[in-house]
């Protein structure tokens, strides 16, 4: 889950989720990553990203390669607080 300000456009966030996940090279693409905007909160609005990968044993390393994925382009595109 992610949270980003009231101003953030959410479907930017959503795309911005859902190309981080296409690309990573160990999430599959059937079923495709999924991005939710799933609550909204007293500032900010929260998010979530869904994908499968068949590594198990790599899931904590997938999971945190994505983690700096969207950070770093929610960072880029502005979508985060500064």
């Amino acid at each position: 889950m992610v949270s980003t300000p009231y101003g953030a456009d959410p479907d930017k966030v959503i795309a911005l989720l859902r190309e981080e996940a296409r690309t990573h090279p160990a999430v599959l693409s059937d079923p495709p990553p999924t991005a939710l905007l799933t609550r909204f909160a007293e500032n900010t609005m929260w998010f979530e990203l869904r994908a499968w990968t068949n590594r198990l044993e790599q899931v904590a390393t997938v999971s945190s390669e994505l983690h700096l994925r969207v950070y770093r382009a929610l960072e880029q595109a502005g979508c985060l607080p500064r």
